[in-house]
């Protein structure tokens, strides 16, 4: 009966004893689990300041570039190379004629106003292309008569492709949601310029689409600013808990 007993008590023991190593580690894995989501709550805000700082260097070229094209006269083309790139210069056109269709691209807020941008391939005096930025059209109005005039002037800008979700309907004619540049030289054989030239004036009856970017550099820089001070706010108040969580 002493021997029964004494195994009995061994075997009512032992699941005490195994359920020990099991609470502890899920406890160990628990805390490493918070640790990881604390640490990523703190790099977020950094990853978003450096994106900022980086949009905000972006939108200082752009500006400073805008402004020292600003104070030039415009220029031809016959001196530019084919293989240049857009230097958001002043450029005057003389005898294009177009290619195609107009493009509409739509979703294009201007205002907070819903429109279009209608753009325009066209061949230059010097048989190159080049991609026209004719102005800016509200939905609310019909498209007016375009014409080009023998004797134009715009802004050379790179152009810049957009984010778009899927379904997103993409072309070189009608209305789209977003220009599919790499297919106007397979339509369109021949030498192509880089970038688009927004007319200055625009067309009559269009507004001209703005050369300055959304945010301003002073705005992304704030912006870059402001996600720092969170992110070392809360590295300063995690890192009691931190420590306090420790094994000494």
């Amino acid at each position: 009966m002493q021997a029964s007993k004494k195994t009995m008590t061994i075997f009512m023991a032992e699941p005490s004893g195994a359920a020990a190593p099991a609470k502890t580690c899920f406890q160990s894995s628990g805390k490493k689990r918070n640790r990881g989501l604390l640490l990523l709550c703190v790099l977020l805000p950094f990853v978003l300041a450096c994106w900022q700082v980086l949009r905000g260097m972006d939108a200082w070229q752009r500006e400073q570039a805008l402004a020292r094209a600003g104070s030039q006269p415009a220029q031809a083309w016959s001196a530019v190379p084919l293989t240049q790139a857009p230097d958001y210069s002043r450029r005057s056109v003389a005898g294009a004629r177009p290619l195609g269709a107009v493009i509409q691209l739509g979703n294009s807020l201007l205002d907070e106003q819903p429109g279009a941008r209608l753009l325009l391939p066209v061949r230059l005096a010097d048989d190159s292309m080049l991609l026209l930025d004719l102005g800016w059209l509200a939905d609310s109005r019909p498209q007016p008569s375009l014409a080009l005039p023998l004797l134009f002037s715009g802004q050379w800008l790179p152009w810049h492709g957009r984010w778009t979700l899927p379904g997103a309907r993409s072309g070189i004619a009608g209305r789209v949601d977003e220009v599919a540049v790499a297919s106007l030289p397979q339509v369109y054989p021949g030498r192509w310029r880089q970038g688009v030239l927004v007319l200055q004036p625009a067309l009559p009856g269009l507004q001209v689409w703005p050369l300055q970017p959304p945010l301003s550099a002073q705005r992304h820089f704030a912006y870059a600013l402001q996600w720092a001070v969170l992110a070392l706010c809360l590295l300063l108040l995690l890192r009691p808990w931190q420590w306090r969580g420790r094994p000494r």
